[in-house]
């Protein structure tokens, strides 16, 4: 079935397409050749598994949060808050949303994030989407995780 998928180095499509085989379609709704750290998309296996994701590591990752539906792959330092990943960079707007992949939530009220979210820690290799309400773009560099 439908995976999502945050690697936390930067892969080739094409060449994650030849390591999965037929076995796994990629999705490519936005025909992109790289997956960057900080993205999280969308793979369809056949046959359930564990597949090695090899790629160039990078130091940091840059994500652009815009108006509406963001989908983030969290690769950040284990043990980072939704406070201190979404509150530290810039100012959310209220009604900001936070929502897990798995489970849990996250809203941005004048008095800060409430929700289930609230008292976990994010999770490296984990999605998550935030909903902004601003007009303006918001940028955030994750520190990457240390494996």
């Amino acid at each position: 079935g439908w995976n999502w998928i945050a690697p936390s180095v930067e892969v080739i499509v094409a060449a994650m397409q030849d390591e999965l085989g037929s076995d796994a379609v990629i999705c490519e709704e936005e025909n992109i050749r790289v997956i960057t750290p900080g993205q999280m998309v969308k793979v369809h296996v056949t046959q359930g598994g564990t597949y090695p994701l090899t790629g160039r590591e990078v130091s940091a990752s840059s994500v652009t949060i815009h108006e509406g539906n963001n989908w983030i792959g969290y690769i950040g330092v284990m043990g980072a808050t939704v406070s201190s990943v979404f509150g530290g960079a810039f100012t959310p707007a209220v009604g900001d949303k936070i929502i897990s992949q798995y489970e849990g939530f996250a809203i941005y009220t004048s008095g800060g994030w409430s929700g289930t979210l609230t008292n976990e820690t994010l999770k490296p290799g984990q999605g998550y989407i935030y909903v902004s309400n601003d007009v303006n773009d918001k940028t955030i560099t994750f520190p990457m995780a240390q494996e």
